[in-house]
């Protein structure tokens, strides 16, 4: 067993076992407060200055690349580190804070990790019970056969973790997570380790039991599917801090950088200047009244927002390089003289230009950000 298996499983020990007496009852559903949070290793602020809060029954998901600083703020919040400075605050109890630190045995918790930790010599029915070692052994059993009733896995209950699928320990991992009726469960990465097919199927069936439950739920993800079909709000990290927070229409629609913007979806980018409250570029000028004037900008096009149609003339036109299938669509690679790589465009695959053919183009929700 790998030192991370081995720690992931330590952890999972310290926030499953919690004394008999702290366990919420499922009418306890705290919310989260996060007030001014920080944590440095070094000269490196991996949480820098984190404010936010969670309603009861939420699910929020926590965003960002590797190394934003989101697993390191999950950590914060469960009590495996300890804060530099700031608050962490469960059901209007602070559990992290200048004068206070619960272990994360006794905060109330529910944890799932991205491997999620089973223990291999454990049935799955062990694996869950493993939380409720306090209670009557006849209640234990019966929490722990409704938590697999949940995710439907009763029938598997007396198998072990190497004879599951991916799919089947991740809801395994989220029984065992839940079952002690947690007032906050955060899960980080839980969808990562499955192929994409499964992972719609499971990310579906973990909102429901989720919602079902009504458990305010904090998840860590780097997939931008993974937020926008799960979450009710999206919160980006980069750098250690909070850089957007909104439901994902909010992000998608309106990012506020370009690192926002490129997050959650694949780009055309287009370098010009600002100047009279307009960028210029090759295409035309795009109106940018919060560039400054003379400041160099990066006009985005998204390549669903790219619409194709048979030229008039006047029109921007362009040539088809290819087609790439992506099932009911395809990528199209448009060659545009004034540009030095092709635009990305993504149509309806009854609506895809052969190769070679010149077609007109136009492009709707144009965004602009400065450089860099």
């Amino acid at each position: 067993m790998d030192q991370a298996l081995r720690q992931e499983q330590a952890d999972t020990e310290r926030l499953a076992d919690p004394d008999r007496s702290s366990l919420p009852t499922p009418a306890a559903r705290p919310a989260l407060l996060v007030d001014d949070l920080s944590l440095a290793f070094g000269a490196i602020r991996a949480v820098d200055s984190v404010s936010f809060s969670a309603a009861p029954g939420e699910i929020v998901a926590l965003v960002g690349h590797s190394g934003s600083g989101k697993s390191t703020l999950l950590r914060l919040i469960a009590g495996l580190d300890r804060p530099d400075a700031g608050r962490v605050v469960i059901d209007g109890r602070e559990v992290s804070g200048p004068d206070a630190f619960v272990p994360p045995e006794a905060r109330g918790i529910g944890m799932m990790f991205q491997d999620y930790a089973l223990f291999p010599h454990l049935s799955v029915l062990k694996n869950v019970l493993f939380g409720l070692r306090r209670l009557r052994a006849e209640e234990a059993m019966a929490r722990a056969r409704t938590a697999l009733d949940r995710v439907g896995l009763r029938h598997r209950e007396n198998d072990f973790p190497h004879m599951l699928s991916g799919g089947e320990q991740q809801r395994v991992a989220l029984a065992r997570a839940m079952v002690p009726g947690p007032g906050l469960l955060m899960m980080d990465e839980p969808f990562s380790n499955l192929d994409r097919r499964t992972r719609d199927v499971i990310r579906e069936e973990t909102s429901g039991v989720l919602r079902e439950s009504g458990t305010t739920t904090l998840v860590v993800t780097h997939d931008a599917d993974d937020a926008m079909r799960i979450a009710d709000r999206i919160m980006m990290m980069q750098g250690g801090r909070i850089v957007q927070s909104g439901n994902a229409e909010d992000l998608y629609k309106h990012p506020r950088s370009l690192q926002v913007a490129r997050f959650f979806c694949e780009l055309n980018e287009i370098s010009g200047t600002c100047g009279n409250g307009v960028v210029s570029t090759p295409l035309g000028d795009v109106s940018a009244p919060e560039i400054a004037e003379g400041a160099a900008a990066t006009v985005c096009l998204r390549p669903k927002e790219i619409r194709l149609f048979a030229p008039s003339p006047g029109d921007r036109t362009g040539t088809v390089i290819s087609g790439q299938c992506l099932g009911d669509s395809v990528l199209v690679h448009l060659a545009v003289p004034e540009l030095d790589r092709p635009l990305r465009v993504v149509v309806p695959a009854t609506d895809a230009p052969a190769p070679g053919q010149t077609v007109g183009f136009a492009a709707g929700n144009v965004l602009v950000f400065p450089a860099n």
